[in-house]
């Protein structure tokens, strides 16, 4: 098999469907309610933890509206986990590599994501996508969440980090084009997409300005902010002879022995909930760029010379008390796939990937674990998905993605139609979104609109994906979202079920359903 090639994203797929993943599981949410929520339904899951699983959810209590940061927020969720594992001394295996632990950042009110969390009773990363998990004893089929497909995901890299903890954003999965079995080497390493560094043009096409950046010289290997294409060249080559340049996941990885010396350093602010600080601007950057170009950079951010001066001696301290190489980047090479689904035009874009003829639409559908060929209702419909689906009349669908969806006729074109449950009929437009809706009567959504069930007394939100989604946050979401603060979500999600079970049987008992 070839270092880099099809075959081992195929590989890494399998693997993640058959390893038992990180030993421990820890979740950072934004409530107490998410949090409880999350133990409950991650306990349940078999496919995602097994018996010797440890999973711990918390959440992010931290004061003042912008949270910890994704830096101290990873070592204050590592502290309350901690806490919470009171039978388990979780640092103590971590430090003598007996354990792989794993952090999931969920936390957010999902902006972005809008109106799909309001539907989830703010729960962003319980978004479902188009596929199936069975869950409970009675294993009871339920729609495949974003956390659960990011966690089943990760898991391939759980057997290389004995002794390390990952962390991983609640809302991308990636798929490499390369082994994912690797030693580490470095206190601190961060998955990316290395490759030659690349023209003006090249740079603006990929979009690399909107991501940050690992640098591999022959003098080590850096991290750098968002840039644009002449700003980081001429970074670049401050660094010594360039290698490798790549585009960042943001997820990374760091040995016990990092991790203590975070937790005494940054001490004050865990112990006073206070401060921001992110792991690639505030620690990765001054960790691994010169001091010069690492103020140079802050300075364009609009931050005090001086403060920043302060913090760069702060971390040079922090680095002088480790041994051995500090930073560096994993590859998932440049061929890997990357489905993000933390913007709802990413939501629909990679649903919709699913209908197309293409190889990675294939390995989706294996991830997923949709089964292929598969007819529905005696027909086969090429370019797209039915996943748990009962339709009792007519089915006329192009290029669109069904999962548990249950209705007399549905005529679907281009849409995305997920947890919809109709006593009478479904139609769909072209880029379209029906989601978390229970109806007496017709569901009609035309090309581009979004329509979703959510908590409050209007029982549902229609809106455009086009629309600009922070107007339409102020004059809409927000209030589904400020609507939704109490709700429990478990007993919400329980009552929905029930709702769709009431019209399910009604459309059972007046005619024979096939399922797909």
């Amino acid at each position: 098999m070839s270092e880099e090639s099809n075959d081992w994203r195929v590989e890494n797929v399998r693997k993640m469907g058959d390893t038992s993943g990180f030993d421990v599981l820890i979740v950072c949410t934004s409530s107490r309610g998410q949090a409880k929520y999350w133990q409950e339904r991650l306990e349940t899951n078999p496919s995602i933890s097994s018996n010797k699983t440890t999973v711990l959810t918390v959440f992010e209590d931290w004061k003042g509206e912008s949270g910890a940061g994704n830096a101290l927020g990873t070592l204050y969720a590592w502290q309350n986990a901690c806490q919470k594992s009171s039978n388990t001394n979780i640092q103590e295996q971590l430090s003598e590599e007996k354990i792989s632990v794993a952090i999931y950042h969920t936390a957010g009110k999902g902006t972005r994501l809008a109106p799909l969390p309001g539907s989830e009773v703010n729960n962003k990363p319980g978004v479902k996508l188009p596929a199936t998990v069975e869950l409970g004893d009675k294993k009871e089929a339920r729609c495949l969440t974003i956390l659960e497909a990011v966690i089943k995901q990760t898991s391939i890299y759980s057997e290389s980090r004995k002794g390390r903890l990952s962390v991983f954003w609640g809302d991308q999965i990636f798929i490499p084009s390369i082994n994912a079995e690797y030693k580490p080497a470095c206190h601190i390493d961060v998955l990316c997409k290395l490759q030659p560094m690349p023209s003006k043009a090249q740079w603006n096409e990929k979009g690399m300005n909107k991501y940050g950046l690992i640098a591999v010289s022959d003098t080590g290997t850096a991290q750098i902010e968002k840039a644009e294409f002449e700003e980081a060249n001429d970074l670049l080559k401050k660094l010594g002879k360039l290698k490798e340049v790549g585009i960042s996941l943001g997820s990374f990885s760091i040995s016990s022995e990092l991790l203590d010396v975070l937790l005494k350093e940054f001490k004050p602010e865990l112990r006073a909930k206070n401060g921001k600080m992110d792991s690639d601007p505030d620690i990765w950057m001054p960790l691994t760029l010169p001091k010069e170009s690492f103020l140079a950079l802050r300075k364009k951010k609009g931050f005090n010379e001086e403060t920043s001066a302060q913090h760069f001696e702060r971390i040079s301290k922090l680095k002088s008390s480790l041994s051995g190489d500090i930073f560096c980047g994993v590859d998932i090479g440049s061929d890997a796939y990357w489905w993000d689904y933390g913007q709802l035009h990413l939501y629909l874009q990679n649903c919709l990937l699913l209908t197309k003829p293409l190889p990675e639409s294939k390995l989706m559908s294996l991830f997923f674990g949709h089964k292929s060929g598969k007819a529905f209702n005696g027909e086969k419909f090429a370019g797209n998905v039915f996943c748990d689906c009962e339709i009792f009349g007519k089915t006329v669908v192009k290029d669109s993605v069904l999962a548990s969806v249950r209705c007399v006729d549905v005529n679907a074109d281009g849409a995305i139609l997920i947890n919809v449950t109709s006593a009478a009929n479904i139609s769909a437009g072209k880029g379209s979104i029906v989601y978390n809706v229970v109806s007496e009567s017709d569901v009609c959504v035309e090309a581009g609109e979004v329509l979703v069930g959510v908590a409050n007394s209007e029982g549902l939100l229609r809106c455009s994906i086009e629309g600009n989604m922070g107007a339409l946050w102020e004059e809409m979401f927000e209030k589904v979202y400020n609507d939704n603060k109490g709700i429990d979500m478990a007993t919400f999600e329980r009552e929905r079920l029930l709702a769709s079970s009431v019209v399910l049987e009604r459309l059972r008992s007046s005619g024979m359903a096939k399922n797909a």
